[in-house]
């Protein structure tokens, strides 16, 4: 992805819009961008959700170990 520059051209996109520009341009650019912002997500696709597991797929389980000290002032 990185060899075919489309993050890169969104970036550079992005620093052109900071620019003053007409309307018909910035049109043009984002026209521009959504189309590699489309290529970038087939590439890395946009989290929608993330299950946590545990060991083999199973529900996650935690294991708490609690220990009491007594103070020596006691």
């Amino acid at each position: 992805m990185s060899a075919q520059g489309h993050l890169q051209y969104v970036v550079d996109i992005a620093e052109e819009l900071r620019k003053p520009t007409d309307s018909t341009n910035v049109q043009s650019l984002k026209a521009a961008a959504d189309i590699h912002l489309r290529l970038i997500d087939k590439y890395l696709p946009s989290l929608k959700s993330v299950e946590n597991t545990g060991e083999g797929g199973g529900p996650l389980q935690a294991a708490l170990t609690v220990t009491f000290v007594e103070s020596p002032n006691s």
